[in-house]
């Protein structure tokens, strides 16, 4: 859902920005390094630079000389504000939490730990 987000995000910005603005060209990288991510942490840190991304995108488009219409400022503004929202609810999330639980009291005990390394389950990755 938040890929889907940005990637309408920049629909509205090419109205507003030359196809190889650097911002633009930073944006689309975010885009496809969150879709190409495989692990929590791969996806933790596209997440992060997405974010920095839109945020940076968001504070260009408001310093437009010609300035956006009204539309496309209550529209951008509204996917910033989902994707803060999206943020929050992540950074709220307890999978992180209970990712450490079980690395530290399942695959970090006796027998499961040995086990573990025989049958070559690995630890949980967080989303951090």
């Amino acid at each position: 859902m938040q890929l889907l987000i940005i990637i309408i995000l920049k629909k509205y910005v090419i109205r507003y920005l030359s196809p190889d603005d650097p911002d633009l060209l930073v944006l689309e990288s975010a885009i496809d390094e969150l879709r190409n991510a495989q692990t929590a942490n791969e996806k933790a840190k596209a997440n992060q630079n997405l974010t920095a991304a839109t945020e940076h995108m968001h504070l260009k488009l408001q310093g437009l000389y010609l300035g956006l219409s009204v539309t496309d400022d209550r529209y951008c503004t509204q996917i910033r504000t989902d994707l803060a929202s999206y943020n929050q609810i992540i950074g709220h999330s307890k999978y992180n939490e209970k990712v450490d639980q079980y690395n530290a009291e399942v695959l970090g005990k006796f027998p499961a730990n040995i086990l573990a390394q025989l049958t070559g389950v690995p630890k949980l990755e967080s989303f951090r």
